[in-house]
């Protein structure tokens, strides 16, 4: 199945955040397949990492422990 990860912004009472949703195509229509809201409320570290997941064609299986490590940790500015 063919996936990308895309960048998920939701407003929360008086701030906005940031997560990552996995999402196929099916019939035209954008399907999300395994999604994690309010990771951040810093923009630029979610993108960074839904464009370091779509870079490494990361596995869906994998999603979770990625979205934990980066609660925990955040992405290294490499």
């Amino acid at each position: 199945m063919r996936f990308h990860y895309v960048l998920l912004e939701s407003r929360l009472e008086h701030r906005t955040c940031y997560g990552i949703a996995a999402v196929t195509v099916n019939d035209g229509v954008e399907v999300i397949l395994q999604s994690f809201v309010d990771l951040s409320s810093d923009r630029r570290s979610v993108a960074k990492l839904v464009r370091l997941c779509n870079k490494l064609e990361l596995s869906l299986c994998h999603l979770p422990d990625v979205v934990e490590d980066f609660c925990v940790g955040g992405i290294d500015d490499d």
